[in-house]
C-alpha cells in the first residue's frame, strides 16, 4: 500500500492560494502532485525548511524541474524552471495518530503560477 494512502486522509484538500483552485479528495490531490512532478515536469524539489509539531507542519522548498509534458496548454519545452513554494499541513489529532486525523495540505506558490508559465 502506498504511504500516502496510510498518512493522508480521504477528505483532504489542496488549495492553490494564488488561484484559489481547490483539489478535493486524497486520490485527486495525489494525482495532481504526480502530474506536476512526473508528467508535466521532471521535478526534484529542493527542501529549504521543514517545521513539524504534533498538529501542524510547514515546508518551504523550490520546485526545480524540466518541462517534459504539456502544462497549461503549453507542450514540452525542455526548459528548466525553479519556483519557490510552501506547503502547510494540519491534522486533527496528534502526529502519532495522524492517519486518523484530517490531514489538509495547502499549497501556496509565493511568486505564483504566472512566473512558472513565463519560464516555459
Amino acid at each position: 500500500m502506498p504511504i500516502w494512502r496510510i498518512c493522508w486522509a480521504e477528505a483532504m484538500t489542496l488549495t492553490k492560494m494564488e488561484t484559489v483552485e481547490v483539489t478535493q479528495g486524497r486520490d485527486a490531490v495525489v494525482g495532481l502532485i504526480i502530474f506536476m512532478h512526473h508528467q508535466a515536469f521532471d521535478a526534484s524539489p529542493v527542501v529549504r525548511a521543514l517545521i513539524v509539531d504534533d498538529s501542524h507542519a510547514a515546508l518551504e522548498a523550490d520546485f526545480v524541474a524540466a518541462h517534459t509534458g504539456e502544462f497549461a496548454g503549453i507542450g514540452p519545452t525542455g526548459r528548466q524552471v525553479s519556483e519557490p513554494y510552501a506547503i502547510t499541513w494540519r491534522w486533527g489529532r496528534s502526529l502519532g495518530n495522524s492517519r486518523r486525523g484530517t490531514n489538509v495540505p495547502r499549497r501556496y506558490d509565493r511568486r505564483g503560477a504566472n512566473l512558472l508559465l513565463a519560464g516555459l
